[in-house]
């Protein structure tokens, strides 16, 4: 089972790894994109997998924590693409 986690844990880091956070920062709408994809990931129940819930029940998130966490990634994400949007305007 260890061999899984470590394979989900890999695919996951190279869809998003918050230690790269601020290679985005050239691209705001990847990053928004990115976040907005996290809002998903814990709205739908997706975080943490099934199996390592199982393995772990501390890896559990709360409604209360996945609340906070889709608000935080959703208010990020519009940042973001504000401020991408107000670099568009500003080079015209």
């Amino acid at each position: 089972m260890s061999w899984l986690i470590q394979h989900d844990v890999m695919a996951g880091r190279r869809r998003l790894n918050f230690s790269d956070w601020t290679d985005y920062a050239s691209d705001p709408e990847t990053a928004a994109q990115k976040l907005r994809k996290v809002a998903k990931a814990v709205t739908d129940g997706n975080m943490a997998p099934r199996y390592y819930q199982m393995l772990r029940p501390r890896a559990r998130v709360t409604s209360e924590e996945g609340a906070l966490i889709t608000r935080w990634a959703a208010d990020e994400a519009r940042r973001v693409s504000s401020q991408q949007s107000d670099g568009k305007e500003a080079s015209r």
